[in-house]
């Protein structure tokens, strides 16, 4: 967290840490305990021009003043597709594979999320959201590459 102030992240820390969601849990029970750890700690934490935030417990639980849910994209892809049954069930099973962890406006809405199955982050834009590029190899690469303003990230942070 200390990097990501330094960094010139807005971050507010959770006066005392509370349990993810259970409906989050139970579709993202995969997900690296020191991710978890993140969104429990952390209330909010958004890049200094506002364009991008890191998903945390408030935003999940619908206890945030973000303009977007947490799952906001995955709900604009199952709109596109509304006409579509074996499209929303794509839909879906990417994002049940995929977490949001970072979304962002800066250049049109992207995410940042962690695929499952080597739980890498990759990246995805507008208006293909599931069609993503591995941006960091791991949760703790993403944060140094950020904590860095790495210019690999510089479409989405």
């Amino acid at each position: 967290m200390n990097a990501l102030l330094q960094a010139g992240w807005e971050v507010q820390r959770a006066s005392a840490p509370q349990s993810l969601p259970a409906f989050f849990l139970a579709r993202f029970d995969w997900l690296p305990i020191s991710v978890q750890d993140f969104l429990t700690h952390v209330d909010s934490a958004v890049s200094s021009d506002q364009k991008a935030w890191f998903i945390t417990r408030k935003e999940i639980a619908g206890e945030s003043d973000s303009a977007f849910a947490w799952d906001e994209w995955e709900f604009l892809s199952l709109e596109t597709a509304e006409d579509d049954p074996d499209w929303q069930n794509a839909i879906i099973a990417f994002w049940d594979e995929h977490c949001p962890l970072v979304l962002s406006v800066k250049n049109g809405y992207s995410h940042l999320s962690m695929r499952r199955d080597n739980l890498a982050i990759v990246a995805g834009n507008e208006p293909e959201f599931e069609e993503v590029e591995v941006v960091a190899e791991s949760w703790e690469q993403l944060l140094e590459k950020v904590a860095t303003n790495d210019p690999s990230l510089s479409l989405y942070i």
